[in-house]
């Protein structure tokens, strides 16, 4: 089980388990379909498979968080020194 240090936020989710992690990118939520999707509509989906594995909740949990990270760091503004 992958545990994480004390000095991430609190707002993660619990422990997760790097198989059910896999399990989650490849049968219900694979990476390149949750670029393309909207946050409302991961996030019902979340919920629909919570209900149906409450087994997954945390690396659902752990997969919505990890892409509301890259969107926010995608809208940053990048500068460049010319």
């Amino acid at each position: 089980m992958f545990i994480l240090p004390e000095t991430v936020p609190s707002l993660l989710p619990g422990p997760i388990s790097i198989l059910e992690l896999r399990k989650v990118n490849t049968e219900f939520l694979p990476p390149v379909l949750v670029k393309l999707t909207s946050m409302e509509e991961l996030e019902r989906r979340k919920e629909e498979i919570d209900n149906e594995h409450p087994h997954l909740a945390e690396e659902t949990a752990w997969v919505l968080l990890d892409e509301r990270r890259r969107r926010r760091k995608a809208r940053q503004i990048k500068l460049r020194i010319i």
